[in-house]
Formats: structure tokens, sequence, C-alpha cells
């Protein structure tokens, strides 16, 4: 049943296949010491026993249980931001825990900070069981989260990362929807291309306190969707860039953001040859765990060549990658990057094998 009244601040729960964590998540809201909040649990199409273990929890006058298809978690997120009837907008993610004072102390920090549209705050990681991932120390990663607080510290770190802990914050209904909500061109950082574009207009900040637990495990996005995931980063930033720079936002029209949009936003802005040298780096270097990452990029950045580059530079990269495989012990790989290398230029294949000493393939 909904609130007679409008609420202070509604709670935007987004929930799909969360059996394990969702009720904790839940009962971390509803323990909070700030009472004048709706919780709206939007179960995005789950196929497990999500949506009865909300389903507890309707009887309770704060909370509104929505069920729909599976829309994925920027729909939904927007779906939230349509029913939302607060002036206040609290995130929350279906396996993490609220601190019992969090509301309390981001709502004073608004009230006494009208220019600030969004306070996050700090969080301690926790690992699959609640256990802290380090129980002495959790000022860095992996043990915590915990960024710049002041206003000016915070715009100048979202130039390089998202400097906000997403299910930290709390954000102004009306400035969020001013902008437009969360765009489906950013999956998995649609909360970093929203803190620019929301940094373009206000003043952003964070708690030094902890108010949150950010749960860590296998099936949290940023481990499923690691190369979207950075490709969406540094779309988000390119996009604000070419904004700044009174060239329109091209992203406005883009569907979700690929390694070519990158090169050719970087080309709006004349950085065409840098963005692409950033990709390769983060191709050809990315540490041991991430190899699966790495080799998914190097095929996106070639097919990227194939159009935009010229052979030379196809021939270039292949024999780049191939090298690194090699050093890997990835020696197949290796032989299939070099060979494409001689199909893309033999001639500057050739170059590049005498500049080279002679590789043996195991």
């Amino acid at each position: 049943m909904p609130l007679p009244t409008q609420p202070a601040i509604s709670v935007i729960l987004p929930v799909y296949n969360a059996e394990r964590f969702v009720g904790e998540a839940v009962e971390s809201i509803l323990q909070q010491t700030f009472g004048d909040f709706e919780l709206l649990l939007l179960d995005d199409g789950s196929t497990d026993g999500t949506g009865a273990i909300l389903e507890r929890y309707a009887c309770d006058p704060r909370v509104r249980v929505i069920h729909q298809a599976n829309a994925g978690l920027i729909a939904t997120l927007n779906r939230g931001l349509a029913e939302a009837r607060g002036l206040l907008i609290a995130r929350m993610d279906a396996d993490d825990i609220s601190l019992p004072d969090r509301f309390a102390r981001q709502v004073a920090f608004l009230e006494s900070h009208p220019r600030v549209a969004v306070v996050g705050g700090a969080a301690r990681c926790i690992k699959e069981d609640g256990e802290f991932v380090n129980a002495l120390d959790w000022s860095t990663w992996p043990a915590g989260l915990h960024h710049p607080c002041e206003p000016a510290d915070v715009r100048k770190a979202m130039e390089n990362y998202s400097a906000l802990v997403h299910p930290a914050v709390l954000m102004r209904r009306e400035a969020v929807r001013e902008v437009g909500g969360y765009r489906s061109a950013f999956v998995a950082a649609e909360d970093y291309d929203l803190w620019l574009r929301l940094a373009d207009r206000h003043d952003l900040a964070n708690l030094n306190d902890v108010v949150l637990l950010y749960r860590l495990h296998p099936n949290q996005v940023s481990a499923q969707k690691c190369l979207q995931q950075s490709i969406s980063t540094r779309g988000a930033q390119l996009s604000a860039k070419v904004r700044r720079a009174g060239l329109g936002d091209p992203a406005e029209r883009a569907g979700m953001m690929s390694v070519e949009q990158l090169v050719k936003m970087g080309m709006l802005l004349g950085e065409g040859d840098q963005v692409f040298a950033e990709l390769m780096k983060q191709s050809l270097f990315a540490p041991g765990d991430r190899s699966a990452f790495a080799k998914e990029l190097s095929g996106e950045l070639y097919r990227v060549l194939i159009k935009y580059g010229g052979r030379a530079k196809q021939a270039e990269f292949a024999w780049m990658t191939a090298r690194v495989l090699r050093q890997q012990k990835h020696y197949w790989s290796a032989l299939c990057w070099m060979t494409q290398s001689f199909r893309a230029a033999p001639k500057a294949a050739l170059r590049l094998l005498a500049r080279t000493k002679i590789v043996q393939f195991a």
C-alpha cells in the first residue's frame, strides 16, 4: 500500500536473481534511523526465488514491489526514477548493506549544502559471506572505497574515474531527471556518465564516513562485464570532453558504446591516434587475470583498424599482439596474430621482422 504522503526519499533497489543477498539488503534499508522514505523493489524478471522474497516485504507500508519482464539494469533504474515520489533518490544494490545512519547523515548534508546535487560516502568491502576483506585497513581497494569528499576534489577526480560509489549515493530527484536519467549507451558505467552530466550543472560530494558495506562476488556487474565497463567508462569521459568542447553530445543517438565509437569521438577531438594507442596498451599489457578481457579488446581494436587504420597499422598491431602473446606463452594465439600481420601487409610485416629478433614458436 502506498504511503499517504510524499516521502522525503525514494530508494531505488533494482533486483535480478539476487535471492542470496537481497533480504539482507532490504533489511538494512528498513532499519534506517531516518524513516521518511519509500522503498521501490524493482524485480527485473528474476527466475530464482527473488520475487517471493520481495513479496514478503509488500505488507510494509514503506515498500512498493514492482515486478516486470527482464529489461536490464539501465531500463530498470529509469523506471525507478519515473516511479519515485520522493524529492531525494537513494540508490541501493541487492547485494550490499547500508549502515543504519546512512540516510540521516546524507539528508543532513544535502540540507546544509544546497548546491550539491549528489552526495555519496565511503564503503567497506565485504566477501560473499559478509566478512570484511580486510578487518584492519579498509582505506584502499579492494578492502574499501574512499573517494575525495569536497566538491572541487570530486570534480577533478571525475576527469579520471567515477568518484562516487553508485549504491551509496543520495541524489536530488529533479537534478537527475533534468539531465535525462541513465543512458543506455553506457552499459556497466551508466552511473559515471550520469555523474559527468550532473557535474556540468551541479556540485557533487562525498561524506568521509562509511555508509555502505560493498559486497564483492563473481556475479556482480563489474566482474561479469569487464570489457564493456572499460569501453563505457572511456566513452563517458570522451563524451563529456566532446560536450564541453561545444561539439554536441555524441552519445545522444548512440547505441551501446563500442571501440569504434571511442575512436570516432577521439577523432572529433583530434585525438583519434591517442585514443587508439591507449586502448592498444590496455589490450597488450593487461594483467594475467584479465587475459579474456585483453583477447576480446584486441579483436575489437583490430576490427576498427580494418575500417579506419590502413593495412600497415593492421600489420603493426597484429605483430605487437603476437609478441606479447609469445611472451605470455600463448604460442598458438601468437602464431595466429603473426600470420594475420603478414596477411594484412606482407612488406610491413617483413620490415617489422627485420627489426625484431626472430621468435621461435614452441
